[in-house]
């Protein structure tokens, strides 16, 4: 039985050189099978083509539209796979990142699968400092995620059947829509799972200003799709606004499974601890902020 063509979509914004290391990684893959690409640059003010021209079988499109999700959507009609795998511009895939999910799908029990996210730290060698420890423990969550029939964009993998019955993403937004499009995928029987060895690395965010930059996407995210999911929309609820209010208990308890299974430290358990609350009373800010009109900034 021969093996499935495989469409790979990235959307790419002002971010070439990390690029090339993920294209490198999927030139590098492991799969016999045919492999496509789709670079969806959204417009980006700075690029290198030639980075686009040293890889085989890559594609890149222009979408004006600002947003990951408006880049992604430009692709899908253009896709040929009967598999579709989504990662970002700054993530690597392992080698056997194609080969490991094309199997787990083949199995014909699963539509859909939220990939292994594992974090990297960039630059220098140097100890890690609290935000990485807390991204390196906390950031990606996708057993979890896959557990509630959902998943980020940075590694996910469905069928062209599904696909095409779920639509594309809603693309009015910086955030949020990936995982109401996964959302939309299981609510119309297409199941998801874990995929634990089908991996990408992505690198840790390493300040406090990329901590709340993306909290301000994300929330902000959720805002915008509050009139066509239910669950954005209970994001700003007075119990939701309550339980931002309290302690991180959800990251202790995540901390604390993940020392089980994990080489993890007490001390780096109460930094991710910290980091976590610091970022519930961020996003609590920012969630009141919009309930009460005065808005916040949304970033790419």
């Amino acid at each position: 039985m021969p093996l499935p063509l495989v469409s790979v979509v990235m959307p790419v914004f002002n971010d070439y050189t990390r690029l090339d290391k993920c294209l490198q990684a999927i030139s590098q893959q492991s799969y016999k099978g045919e492999i496509e690409v789709i670079v969806a640059d959204n417009n980006s003010t700075q690029f290198d083509d030639a980075i686009i021209e040293k890889h085989s079988n890559v594609t890149k499109i222009i979408e004006t539209k600002p947003g990951s999700y408006a880049a992604r959507n430009k692709a899908i009609p253009l896709l040929n796979g009967k598999i579709i795998a989504f990662t970002d511009s700054d993530c690597i895939p392992d080698l056997d990142w194609i080969e490991n999910g094309v199997t787990l799908l083949q199995n014909k029990q699963y539509s859909l699968i939220a990939g292994n996210v594992e974090i990297f730290f960039e630059g220098p060698s140097r100890k890690p400092n609290w935000v990485e420890i807390f991204e390196s423990i906390l950031a990606f969550p996708q057993k979890e995620n896959a557990a509630l029939g959902r998943s980020v964009t940075a590694n996910l993998m469905i069928t062209a059947d599904a696909l095409s019955a779920v639509g594309q993403f809603e693309e009015d937004t910086y955030s949020g829509a990936d995982y109401q499009f996964t959302r939309r995928a299981t609510s119309q029987g297409f199941k998801i799972t874990f995929g634990d060895n089908v991996t990408v690395k992505h690198p840790a965010r390493d300040s406090i200003g990329q901590i709340r930059k993306k909290a301000r996407r994300v929330v902000g995210g959720f805002y915008e799709l509050r009139k066509v999911d239910s669950n954005m929309a209970s994001q700003f609820s007075a119990k939701s606004l309550i339980e931002d209010a309290l302690p991180p208990f959800h990251a202790i308890r995540s901390c604390l499974d993940r020392k089980k299974s994990h080489d993890i430290t007490w001390s780096n358990i109460i930094k991710a601890v910290c980091i976590a609350w610091h970022n519930k009373i961020y996003r609590l800010y920012l969630k009141l902020s919009l309930v009460l009109g005065i808005g916040i900034k949304t970033e790419r």
